[in-house]
């Protein structure tokens, strides 16, 4: 029997110690010597940037009925009194501005890194609270808005990618939850805030101390070891993942990078056969790759149902919809109990996805979301043609109990998972450009059913618009059990060769140097 040392491997914090494990070959197995905490705390430092981007999503909902009141009291405050196309504006630019911000994204994150973006991306965050802070007219407003948005769009394109880079098969699904369970806490904030305090100025300074937070984790997070590997600075990925990874031994991470060297060279070997790794060459594969096509459409599917499922028209317009109901809590607490709900169900969500799998929590996500907002249609429905005087007293729990409801099925599927499978389904040689194309079409979406949101109650009811979004949750839910891949438990080579439909046998040893034909 051959003999090999124990070893133990200690980071350089003394966090804990760890033993490799012996394979029955005799090798030694370093798999089991990783520590987890790492990388959720860089995927904490990373969604922070979420949590700035939910901040200034829910903004909207308790600042325009604070603009409103002060307006009418003759206190405006710095003479801004909305009317209701501004507001409208206001709530809605935000999205234009995230579409228009994702689409360079990507690709400059390809180039730049992705710490170096998510951190320049912190600064148009907190200028946009400066401005909203001191803003003399509407128009400054506006730009603050849309400057948030262009931010926030860059986080949507980023985060996901530099998440799914650094996390391990195990826990990929939970991390990459985390970017919708940071928006939630930020939405949650905003809403907690308006009700607790209704002063303008509060709520602003809260949501830049959120920016400020996301600056000082995008300097201290690690960049992605890919990302270092695709530009050939080998060191400083084997240092990033060994300290994702908290060990301090070389030795424990040396498959995983020669792994990922392994999936780079492919990716740089399949852009140059396409011709290129630019727009062209992009849009070429997307076009012709069967798997990258599939890809494609599969998280472009997920994204489109995503947002018609009308989830930014409730988060921006939650507090109207409340008041509209006329139900005996206040709009602001109504606000503030469905962001709880949302925060603690997209948690639960993160822990479920590696234990049931992506396709069940999404099916049962749209299905459950279909009914949820038949029923809040069918209280509208309800109103609009009682007897005139009729309070609709007995049926007032109906709006918030449909509308918790689909916030707790949005949680658990249609909210956080896009975002994880945007990550997972692209290979690495369209990632950036790809994932910033569906990044940009789910804001496109946002924008037009935040600003039409009024006109679609205005000729369909409120009945109707409800009833509509309903349809589109049913319908996501054969889209899922027809079209989407379940990648739990999954490599990223194994997710790619199941979107070809067929194995794929590459010529490769783990053993054999590679080497990298061209950066992403």
């Amino acid at each position: 029997m051959p003999r090999h040392p124990e070893k133990h491997l200690r980071n350089q914090n003394s966090r804990t110690a760890l033993t490799p494990t012996i394979a029955a070959d005799g090798s030694i197995d370093y798999s089991s010597v990783t520590w987890k905490f790492p990388q959720y705390l860089a995927t904490i430092f990373a969604t922070f940037g979420a949590m700035a981007a939910g901040t200034t999503l829910a903004w909207t909902s308790p600042a325009l009925p604070i603009l409103k009141a002060a307006a009418s009291t003759g206190n405006g405050i710095f003479g801004l009194d909305l009317t209701v196309a501004e507001g409208s504006w206001v709530g809605s630019i935000l999205t234009l501005g995230a579409c228009i911000g994702a689409l360079p994204a990507g690709p400059i994150a390809d180039q730049v890194g992705r710490k170096r973006l998510l951190t320049a991306t912190a600064l148009p965050f907190l200028f946009s609270w400066l401005l909203v802070a001191v803003a003399p007219n509407v128009h400054f407003l506006y730009c603050a808005r849309f400057l948030a948005g262009l931010a926030t769009g860059a986080v949507s394109a980023v985060v996901p990618i530099y998440v799914g880079e650094i996390a391990e098969r195990s826990i990929r699904g939970t991390l990459g939850s985390f970017f919708q369970l940071m928006l939630t806490l930020g939405i949650l904030l905003s809403y907690a805030v308006g009700a607790l305090s209704a002063s303008y100025g509060t709520l602003t300074i809260s949501s830049a101390a959120v920016s400020a937070l996301f600056l000082l984790g995008a300097v201290w997070m690690p960049e992605s070891p890919q990302y270092l590997l695709a530009w050939g600075r080998r060191e400083e990925a084997v240092r990033s993942l060994m300290w994702l990874r908290g060990v301090d031994n070389p030795i424990a991470v040396d498959m995983d990078v020669v792994a990922m060297e392994h999936d780079l060279s492919v990716a740089s070997k399949e852009a140059l056969d396409r011709g290129g790794s630019g727009s062209v060459g992009v849009l070429k594969e997307l076009l012709t790759s069967p798997r990258t096509r599939k890809a494609a459409m599969v998280t472009l599917g997920l994204m489109v149902f995503q947002q018609l499922s009308g989830v930014n028209a409730v988060i921006f317009y939650t507090e109207s919809i409340f008041a509209l109901a006329d139900t005996r809590l206040s709009a602001a607490a109504s606000a503030a109990i469905v962001g709880a709900v949302q925060v603690v169900v997209t948690a639960l969500a993160a822990v479920l996805v590696e234990r049931v799998g992506r396709r069940f929590l999404l099916c049962f996500s749209s299905l459950a979301g279909a009914i949820s907002l038949c029923a809040l249609g069918a209280f509208f429905h309800l109103q609009s043609v009682a007897s005139e005087g009729s309070t609709m007293q007995g049926l007032s729990w109906l709006p918030l109990v449909s509308l918790a409801a689909f916030v707790v099925a949005f949680s658990l599927g249609l909210g956080p998972l896009p975002w994880v499978m945007m990550s997972e389904l692209f290979p690495s040689s369209v990632k950036g450009s790809a994932s910033a194309l569906a990044v940009a079409v789910n804001w496109m979406l946002a924008f037009a059913v935040t600003k039409n949101f009024s006109v679609l109650t205005s000729s369909l009811g409120s009945d109707g618009t409800f009833w509509g979004f309903s349809i589109v949750c049913a319908l996501a839910v054969l889209f899922v059990a027809f079209f989407v891949p379940e990648t739990k438990g999954k490599t990223e080579q194994e997710i790619h060769e199941s979107m070809e439909g067929r194995r794929r046998q590459w010529r490769y040893s783990p053993g054999e140097p590679v080497k990298l034909v061209s950066p992403i």
